[in-house]
């Protein structure tokens, strides 16, 4: 039956994440994040821009703050294409610090579930340290390059 198929099917705590995230990222901006980042961008580098948008990303989701970077980095001069880029590469690889970075982390997990294998929130963070970091860093630095 259809309704059994979708109430077994879905995830529902994703599903009422989704919705409390975006309504998170546009209070936050409403709020004056925007203004904060871009204040904090202007005249940065590559670096602080990455490396906020990757942690911003693992707080608060991937999809919000690349929207918060990109009014941010659009703002009254605008920003060199390079910032976006490096906001960009901290806004995909910083999901992969927590579970809740991206909705993917989160749908894998569920999976994982399914399939009788547990993986902890801890287990998730410790791989995602050691593997994002020095992939974030190499990203970077090979963008500061072109």
């Amino acid at each position: 039956h259809p309704i059994d198929i979708l109430r077994r099917g879905v995830a529902w705590d994703v599903l009422i994440f989704l919705p409390a995230v975006f309504v998170l990222a546009i209070g936050l901006g409403n709020a004056g994040l925007t203004s904060l980042l871009s204040a904090w961008y202007e005249g940065a580098g590559i670096a602080v821009v990455g490396v906020t948008a990757a942690v911003g990303s693992a707080v608060l989701n991937n999809h919000p703050m690349a929207f918060i970077n990109m009014m941010s980095l659009a703002g009254p001069s605008g920003a060199d294409p390079t910032m976006f880029l490096a906001a960009l590469i901290g806004g995909d690889l910083g999901p992969r610090l927590v579970p809740t970075g991206s909705l993917a982390g989160l749908l894998w997990i569920e999976a994982c579930r399914r399939l009788g294998l547990n993986v902890t929130p801890s287990q998730f963070i410790r791989v995602g340290v050691i593997l994002t970091g020095p992939a974030l860093l190499i990203s970077l630095a090979l963008l500061a390059l072109m």
